[in-house]
């Protein structure tokens, strides 16, 4: 299996996260299994929920629908609180989007 660009960006970027909000090893379904499996939509939702209940950095809010049907989620990782974009924006802070989940077993 081949990971892409974005995938392999997005797994980076939840080790930081992971690393950066306590001593506990966050390992998504992928890590679990040796990067044989993928999460499904409810295991990465609930990846993406224990890491904001672990930290007041990070907050997960929903913006709709899937084309499932199902919530669409977004988390945000700030470390000033700022959970607002406005507010970001004003400051001058950078808004990374990855964008993820979005194939079969991409998530």
């Amino acid at each position: 299996m081949r990971l892409c660009e974005r995938c392999v960006l997005l797994l980076a970027l939840l080790g930081l996260i992971a690393e950066s909000y306590g001593q506990e090893r966050w390992l998504t379904p992928f890590e679990q299994s040796n990067g044989e499996e993928t999460g499904t939509y409810y295991e990465v939702i609930d990846f993406y929920q224990s890491l904001a209940e672990s930290s007041e950095d990070i907050r997960m809010v929903e913006m709709g629908l899937t084309d499932a049907g199902k919530p669409l989620h977004l988390v945000i990782v700030d470390h000033d609180q700022d959970f607002d974009f406005s507010i970001s924006r004003e400051k001058g802070k950078k808004i990374l989007l990855i964008n993820n989940g979005i194939h079969p077993g991409e998530p």
